[in-house]
């Protein structure tokens, strides 16, 4: 059994717990990638949406990259993956599927507009050809540039800015590569914490919460005890969580927080072995038969 202490504001540390992250299993990674390039695909398609209507500056590439990260975590704890490198490897994935989805989503539309246009001309002049037959023919309309030529008019054109300003040519691309940047910071804040949450590597499944609630700090006095934590210098309602793998195949986590008359969030934890984790359960248990 170990324990740490630190906290909130300050965190206590005790027993050793499971080895942080987990295997690379192959299947998993697979599902894993692919899923986070599609996650991707569509945060692009949402993002071309969205920002017609709202796009403030800045703001909008950290916004798209949360959105991706509590779609990457969700995949996470449903896939039970945790692999480090592989869960970095999709989020930079999913990340460059968005940014160069978003762009080519642009180039498509613009593509689609100018088409629309050439039409419109087209059906224009078969009408103005009919009533005035010697109409001289109508020229052969440009050709609809291709991606890159596309990108190539975008460096020229420019990017308009906050404060009337406007960037062209490098700055515009400097400014793609920033607004990248926020999109990885925007997924890497929900994704990266997620990788140092307990995962049992027998089972290859995340941790969860299988008991938790508020107790009286004589209750919570008690369990301290038992695991070996300081006690809570509080007489306010404290809070305790058990985590759990889901073969309960490793330590289980005991985890006591509480607010200390000066106003400061404590946090302590310690692994539990199986036979404090039974008399934990059994103080528990007793408490509330008491209560009821």
């Amino acid at each position: 059994m170990t324990h740490s202490a630190d906290s909130a504001d300050n965190e206590l540390n005790s027993a050793r717990g499971p080895v942080p992250g987990g295997p690379l299993v192959p299947g998993r990674a697979a599902v894993w990638l692919a899923a986070s390039g599609t996650v991707g695909v569509l945060a692009a398609a949402a993002a071309e949406v969205v920002q017609t209507y709202f796009a403030p500056f800045l703001i909008f590439p950290l916004l798209v990259g949360l959105g991706i990260g509590v779609l990457l975590l969700l995949l996470l704890r449903v896939l039970h993956f945790a692999h480090r490198p592989g869960i970095v490897w999709g989020v930079m994935l999913s990340v460059a599927m968005c940014v160069c989805g978003q762009h080519y989503l642009a180039y498509r539309s613009d593509a689609r507009r100018l088409r629309q246009r050439i039409q419109v001309r087209e059906q224009e002049y078969q009408q103005l050809k009919a009533t005035y037959p010697d109409l001289p023919e109508l020229s052969p309309p440009p050709p609809v540039p291709g991606f890159w030529e596309h990108l190539g008019r975008r460096l020229e054109a420019g990017v308009p800015l906050p404060f009337g300003m406007a960037a062209r040519g490098w700055q515009v691309a400097a400014l793609w590569v920033f607004d990248g940047l926020l999109v990885l910071a925007g997924g890497a804040a929900i994704v990266v914490p997620a990788m140092y949450l307990p995962y049992c590597r027998r089972c290859l499944r995340w941790y969860s919460t299988v008991r938790g609630g508020r107790i009286k700090p004589a209750l919570a006095d008690r369990l301290a005890r038992l695991a070996k934590l300081p006690e809570p210098q509080t007489t306010r309602l404290c809070r305790y969580r058990l985590l759990c793998c889901h073969g309960g195949c490793s330590p289980t986590r005991l985890e006591l927080s509480w607010e200390a008359p000066d106003g400061q969030n404590y946090l302590v934890y310690a692994w539990l072995d199986s036979d404090t984790r039974r008399a934990v359960n059994d103080t528990l248990d007793e408490a509330l038969q008491t209560a009821q």
